[in-house]
C-alpha cells in the first residue's frame, strides 16, 4: 500500500487546515498566507476541499478516484456516498475506535497485521 511521503506540516498550511491533527502543524502558519485564505474560483474552492480530504484520510489520487467512481454508482448522493466510503476503511474505523492516536498510526497498525477482520459469510 502506498502512503504520501510529503512534509506534513507544510502540507497542512498550504491547505489551510491541520488535516493530521498534530498539535504543532499549523504554528508557523501566517495568517494569510495559505491558499484557502485568497479568493478562489468555485473550481479552486472544490479541488482545495478535495485536497483536504485525501490528505486527511491519506489516500493517494489513484484510490481517490476509484472511490469517487464508486461513490457515482451509488444511489445516494455522490458526497455523502464518498465520505461514507472513506469513513468505512479499516485504517479509519481503527482510529475511530480509540485504538489509534492518529489515522497514519492506525494505517500502520493495519498494514503490519495487529487489527485483522474475522468476517463469517
Amino acid at each position: 500500500m502506498a502512503k504520501m511521503m510529503k512534509p506534513r506540516f507544510k502540507e497542512s498550511r498550504r491547505l489551510g487546515l491541520n488535516v493530521y491533527g498534530h498539535p504543532k502543524a499549523m504554528k508557523r502558519a501566517k495568517p494569510g498566507t495559505s491558499r484557502a485564505d485568497k479568493k478562489l474560483s468555485e473550481y479552486g474552492r472544490q479541488l482545495l476541499e478535495k485536497q483536504r480530504l485525501r490528505a486527511y484520510y491519506g489516500v493517494m489520487e489513484k484510490q481517490f478516484e476509484r472511490y469517487v467512481e464508486e461513490a457515482k454508482k451509488s444511489p445516494e448522493l455522490t458526497g455523502h456516498a464518498l465520505i461514507k466510503i472513506l469513513e468505512t476503511r479499516l485504517d479509519n474505523l481503527v482510529y475511530r475506535l480509540g485504538f489509534a492516536t492518529s489515522i497514519r498510526q492506525a494505517r500502520q497498525m493495519v498494514v503490519h497485521g495487529h487489527i485483522l477482520v474475522k468476517c463469517k459469510l
